[in-house]
C-alpha cells in the first residue's frame, strides 16, 4: 500500500515538473521574440516610417540561438495626416500550435512640402 502511495506521489511530482520545464522553456522562447520585436520596432523607428514604407521587405524569418522566428510588420495610415500605425508579430513553434506576440505603436512621418503656394 505505501509502495503504491509513493509511486502516486513520484508520477504527480514528476507532472508537475516536466509542466514547469516547458513553462519555463516557452518564457525564454516568448523573452527572445520580445527581444526582436523590441529591435524591430527600434530599427522602423530611428530609420523613419517614411523610409521604411518605401522597403519592400515587410516579413521573414530570423534564426536565434538555434530557433527559428517568424515575423511580419504591417502598417495602416491613420485618419490623422502623417501618423503611421505599426503592428509587428512574431510567432514561432508548431505549425498546428504557434506561440505568437505582437505590439502596435503610432508614428509621425514627414509633413509633405507643400507646392504651388500663392504669391503676394
Amino acid at each position: 500500500m505505501a509502495t503504491m502511495v509513493l509511486a502516486a506521489a513520484l508520477v504527480s511530482i514528476q507532472g508537475i515538473v516536466n509542466r514547469c520545464m516547458y513553462r519555463v522553456r516557452v518564457n525564454e522562447e516568448k523573452e527572445r521574440a520580445w527581444q526582436i520585436l523590441d529591435r524591430q520596432m527600434t530599427v522602423i523607428d530611428a530609420m523613419g516610417i517614411d523610409t521604411y514604407m518605401a522597403e519592400p521587405l515587410k516579413e521573414g524569418e530570423i534564426e536565434q540561438d538555434g530557433m527559428l522566428f517568424n515575423w511580419r510588420v504591417d502598417t495602416n495610415i491613420e485618419s490623422i495626416d502623417c501618423m503611421y500605425e505599426v503592428t509587428s508579430t512574431i510567432w514561432w513553434g508548431p505549425e498546428k500550435n504557434p506561440h505568437e506576440i505582437s505590439a502596435t505603436k503610432r508614428l509621425n512621418g514627414e509633413i509633405p512640402a507643400l507646392t504651388g503656394g500663392t504669391e503676394m
